[in-house]
């Protein structure tokens, strides 16, 4: 702990000394310094579960520094669904979250705005699926996640999605024809993506099948260079047979 904000205080200090004009649009907001201890602050309290007293400072930090990381969208989903479950008037800032992830780091390589989509959906539907509203909102982001991802799109979307559908269904927002075309799509994509973890594990096996050979062509390997070496020299040979 006393390493950590020795390391937060430096930090600061590098910052204060050169301070340049700063913006919403820069890394670190409005005010570097405060951006830098607010997200220790609200950081160490989630780490903690201390959702509610991690607020004030995480809504700093998303308010004033939007562009500063990506943990504070990671770390805000976590505390508004805690919040959420609190106070439903906390959805709307849960969606936002979401939204702004997208705005800001929607470009992600490894999490894009498709993949965010599909997120937002779930919790959507989570939150918001009691009122037949929020399932078609839900359902509007489920399905353009889908869409954008394809065959890797996440299990957990496509579960949403098909609870969506369902739903919709009931409230006669979508007919049978839409249902059996939607499954089909899931079911696809769910077969794709088993053949790709099927060909995976086969993989890890003929891997694992070659590293066992390996090991046994080096044992056999080692045993004869330990048997080369406790033999002695042609010399010893020779005088431990006159020896006799």
């Amino acid at each position: 702990m006393k390493k950590h904000l020795v390391t937060l205080l430096t930090a600061v200090f590098l910052l204060a000394m050169g301070t340049q004009a700063q913006t919403i649009d820069s890394k670190f907001g409005v005010d570097s310094v405060k951006t830098l201890v607010n997200a220790s602050i609200y950081g160490q309290l989630v780490k903690q579960k201390r959702y509610a007293e991690a607020l004030p400072a995480w809504r700093y930090v998303f308010v004033n520094a939007p562009k500063f990381q990506k943990s504070t969208y990671i770390k805000g989903v976590s505390i508004m669904r805690y919040m959420s479950k609190k106070d439903p008037k906390y959805v709307d800032t849960l969606m936002m979250v979401y939204d702004q992830r997208i705005k800001y780091f929607g470009n992600d390589r490894k999490y894009p705005k498709a993949w965010i989509l599909g997120r937002k959906g779930t919790d959507c539907l989570k939150y918001k699926g009691k009122t037949t509203e929020g399932v078609k909102e839900a359902y509007t982001y489920l399905v353009e996640s889908m869409n954008a991802s394809g065959n890797i799109t996440e299990p957990a979307v496509l579960n949403s999605a098909m609870a969506a559908s369902i739903k919709l269904l009931r409230a006669d927002q979508l007919t049978n024809e839409d249902i059996i075309a939607n499954y089909g799509k899931y079911i696809s994509i769910l077969e794709k993506q088993i053949q790709v973890a099927s060909k995976s594990k086969t993989k890890k096996k003929i891997q694992k099948k070659n590293k066992i050979k390996r090991r046994r062509r080096l044992s056999l390997s080692e045993v004869r260079l330990q048997d080369q070496k406790q033999r002695p020299e042609p010399e010893e040979w020779m005088n431990l047979q006159k020896s006799l």
